[in-house]
């Protein structure tokens, strides 16, 4: 599970700061994201919340203007004693006041003015936890060497070579960006099975009369006084075999129609080949319309891995919702 998929409440009466934290939530791929300026409407939203299973993960402010932070905890944990609380605060982290907090329960903690990466961190930590928790891991070894058979691959394509969720492939395949062992090339929309998303396809072209696979393609030419339209080669020595004149100026006598098929079953002849798919995952057969289109991020190697940066020996996991739809509901 990748805590990106859960709810984020955000409890602080600073709007700036709700402003930041909720900016450095959506950076990192949060969208389920609330946010209260008061204990009430914070304990509100909780309850609502905890009734409906989505337990979030709690930023709360050390200063509220109807409560404590200690009373608001307390509540809290009166709802659901599992909850990840976040302090955040100017006090030092060795204040007294801070450390009953912690000795309440509080998961974590933010010191004020509020940076990136200590929001990272703290998240990080979360994960690493749920990650341990669900016993979640990823053989990068595997991922890497499957990455470098393909030169080039889409985070989809390289998660089902691997039997993995791309939800739980992209967080390491950033950590090993981070490290300059690959990169980034863009974003791309690949062809994925109707029935089940596989982006594993084989593409099947026929006939568009016939259905037929027996075709070839060829050069057509076209005499315009008798109309004849036939391959390049039955005009020997330049001569039309329907009306056998010769064939002298082109745009004039005739027009030459290059890439063109002609089945050799039916003897019909087009210029785009009718295309179908069939998926190697479960074997349904679909068209190009009724395709699903799915879109994710590629990745290849640096340029230099292969001289430096041996992967490390190591199992690293997460997941993460690459959803770029966020709402904010304030509260």
């Amino acid at each position: 599970m990748s805590i990106t998929d859960s709810n984020v409440l955000i409890i602080e009466h600073s709007i700036p700061v709700n402003l930041l934290l909720t900016q450095y939530l959506k950076r990192m791929g949060f969208s389920k994201i609330l946010v209260c300026e008061t204990a009430e409407s914070g304990i509100k939203t909780f309850e609502g919340l905890a009734l409906e299973k989505r337990d979030p993960i709690v930023f709360l402010g050390y200063h509220l203007p109807d409560n404590t932070a200690a009373g608001l905890i307390s509540k809290l944990f009166a709802i659901a004693p599992d909850v990840k609380i976040i302090i955040e605060t100017s006090l030092d982290r060795k204040d007294p006041k801070i450390r009953q907090l912690f000795s309440m329960g509080v998961f974590h903690y933010l010191q004020k003015p509020l940076r990136l990466s200590s929001v990272n961190h703290v998240l990080e930590t979360i994960q690493k936890e749920v990650d341990e928790f669900n016993n979640i891991g990823i053989d990068g070894r595997r991922v890497l060497e499957m990455l470098r058979s393909l030169k080039k691959a889409s985070v989809v394509r390289l998660a089902e070579y691997c039997s993995y969720d791309p939800k739980s492939l992209l967080p390491f395949l950033r950590r090993q960006q981070e490290k300059s062992v690959i990169y980034e090339v863009s974003k791309i929309r690949e062809i994925g099975c109707r029935d089940c998303n596989s982006v594993n396809n084989i593409s099947l072209f026929s006939c568009d009369s016939c259905d037929g696979q027996n075709f070839r393609r060829d050069t057509l030419i076209e005499h315009y006084d008798c109309g004849n339209i036939s391959t390049h080669d039955t005009y020997d020595n330049e001569q039309c075999p329907k009306c056998n004149k010769r064939i002298k100026i082109i745009g004039g006598d005739y027009r030459v129609m290059n890439d063109f098929y002609i089945c050799n079953e039916c003897d019909q002849r087009f210029q785009i080949p009718h295309q179908n798919f069939i998926c190697s995952k479960c074997g349904s057969k679909f068209s190009l319309d009724e395709a699903n289109w799915i879109e994710s991020k590629v990745f290849c190697f640096t340029n230099n891995q292969n001289e430096t940066k041996p992967f490390e020996e190591q199992s690293e996991f997460s997941e993460i919702d690459t959803s770029e739809d966020l709402t904010i509901i304030q509260k």
